[in-house]
């Protein structure tokens, strides 16, 4: 348990959720029984299509995108589409009445609150695309089925700071 407050969305689409996407991926949260101690939710985001995939590799952890990341691990993830669709689908969550709540329990003492979102329950973003990358190569585009968010407190730095958001991806 942590007594450590955090804050979630408060402004307009979709500033806030780019700053936390940007401010979790590389670091560190608090957890208890997951893997993710890194935050890389730009990990479920396809590279933009000018990406330097030399400066990707180098910078893996802040600048990670899923088919340098896929090629490099040598498996298969789930992708955004771009970055602001991502930002988008990140504010409507954390801005709905289960986001809401599950900020409430990270401030009540939770380190990790993991949020499934069928796109049935999204508003704006119901009809979301993603995309399969397996090792590197985009295989298929395809509408989501829902989302996957698992929310912490960021390790190292003061009360007041965003949600960390360890991982979020669409899934089938």
């Amino acid at each position: 348990m942590s007594d450590k407050k955090v804050k979630g969305i408060d402004e307009p689409c979709c500033k806030q959720a780019s700053e936390i996407l940007n401010l979790s991926q590389g670091n560190s949260s608090q957890t208890q029984n997951s893997p993710h101690l890194i935050g890389h939710p730009r990990y479920h985001v396809l590279c933009n299509q000018n990406y330097n995939k030399a400066e990707i590799v180098e910078n893996l952890e802040s600048l990670g995108c899923t088919e340098v990341v896929t090629e490099e691990q040598r498996n298969t993830k789930t992708a955004f589409l771009n970055r602001e669709d991502q930002n988008r689908v990140l504010h409507e969550i954390l801005t709905s009445e289960q986001g809401k709540q599950a900020i409430d329990q990270l401030n009540k003492g939770e380190v990790e609150v993991i949020l499934r979102t069928p796109t049935s329950q999204l508003i704006k973003n119901r009809y979301l695309m993603m995309s399969v990358v397996k090792n590197g190569t985009r295989v298929q585009d395809k509408p989501a089925n829902s989302t996957v968010l698992i929310l912490g407190q960021h390790k190292n730095l003061p009360e007041g700071t965003y949600v960390h958001v360890k991982t979020f991806y669409p899934t089938e």
